[in-house]
């Protein structure tokens, strides 16, 4: 007899086919397969025997070095994507994730705490744990989440979680000597839009060192990562009669650059400007950009490397373990002698 048109074609099996076939519900099954210790080890071997019968695909499941339970998934969690320096400690976490069979799910959360801390809380159920760059959220949810989702801050330090630090401040600090010893009296701090704690470090670093030094230090902003938002510093730092700046992040001072050449003030000979970050383009931006270069991609590499232990240990970090990057000061042609007057 001639085969009938099905015969011979795999059928698509289903989580229902598996649940039917054990004799559980399909939420059981989803939960053998996806965190088999919330199930009875009886229910477990049922459900998995079911699967292996049916060639259910799922099992095949991203292997990894910590064994069955788990994603094999990790978050990475930012405020934007516009920013290179994100870009940078994505390209770290996610070959540390891969070398330990892990795959990368990249999460965006603006600038809300509180959309935030909600996204953090629906990850538990789709992540093994979470990297969060730069995080706003409250110290005390951020501990309480850390107990049921792992998480590593790059550029926070928050008791408890695990942190990788960049020592951002010290190297302001010597961007700042050097504009000192290059004749200026004031430095301006143009801030970001955030007020993280890092640059709320940094900006603290700055004034107290400039008052052992006798320079007056003052900030403007604050302003959002955005070249046209550059432009808005640069025109808030000339009406402030400034002769040097020091810069949340390159992004802003590429902005400063073009609007202060648009406007024929040069820099470095009537205003010196410094960056952050040290991002693709600084070192071919008219002049080559002075900036702080961030080591964002081994920050990247560490803290996915924090959250893989901690993920092994099935649990959050119970103590605060904190490692401190140093960035360098790379200085190129946007900074010179502060302007005569008179």
């Amino acid at each position: 007899m001639p085969a009938s048109a099905d015969q011979g074609v795999k059928q698509h099996v289903t989580m229902r086919d598996v649940a039917a076939l054990a004799g559980v519900a399909a939420s059981t099954v989803s939960r053998a397969l996806t965190a088999p210790d919330r199930v009875s080890e009886e229910t477990r071997i049922r459900i998995e025997d079911a699967a292996r019968q049916l060639e259910y695909v799922s099992l095949e499941r991203p292997r990894n070095r910590w064994g069955d339970g788990r994603h094999g998934m990790v978050a990475l969690v930012v405020h934007t994507l516009e920013n290179p320096f994100c870009l940078d400690v994505m390209r770290g976490v996610d070959a540390q994730l891969r070398a330990a069979g892990f795959r990368q799910m990249v999460v965006t959360v603006g600038s809300s705490p509180t959309q935030e801390k909600q996204i953090l809380e629906e990850l538990q159920g789709t992540c093994d744990g979470a990297v969060l760059v730069v995080p706003t959220l409250d110290e005390s949810a951020a501990r309480e989440i850390n107990k049921r989702l792992p998480m590593v801050t790059i550029n926070r330090d928050i008791q408890g979680v695990p942190s990788i630090i960049i020592d951002t401040p010290s190297a302001s600090v010597q961007a700042m000597e050097h504009l000192v010893a290059l004749g200026h009296s004031e430095i301006t701090y143009i801030r970001g839009d955030i007020g993280t704690w890092n640059e709320v470090r940094c900006l603290t670093a700055l004034e107290d060192r400039g008052k052992e030094l006798g320079v007056a230090v003052r900030s403007l902003g604050p302003f959002s990562p955005h070249l046209s938002q550059g432009a808005a510093a640069a025109d808030a730092a000339v009406h402030a009669g400034s002769s040097a700046c020091l810069v949340f992040n390159d992004i802003i001072a590429l902005g400063m650059l073009e609007r202060l050449r648009t406007r024929g003030i040069r820099v470095p000979q009537d205003i010196s400007i410094v960056g952050c970050d040290d991002i693709f383009g600084t070192s071919m931006s008219w002049p080559p950009l002075t900036t702080i270069s961030t080591p964002a991609e081994q920050a990247g590499l560490m803290a996915a490397s924090a959250l893989l232990d901690a993920v092994g240990s099935r649990k959050g970090s119970s103590r605060s373990s904190s490692t401190t990057l140093s960035p360098r000061l790379i200085i190129r042609e946007s900074v010179g002698p502060a302007p005569a007057h008179g």
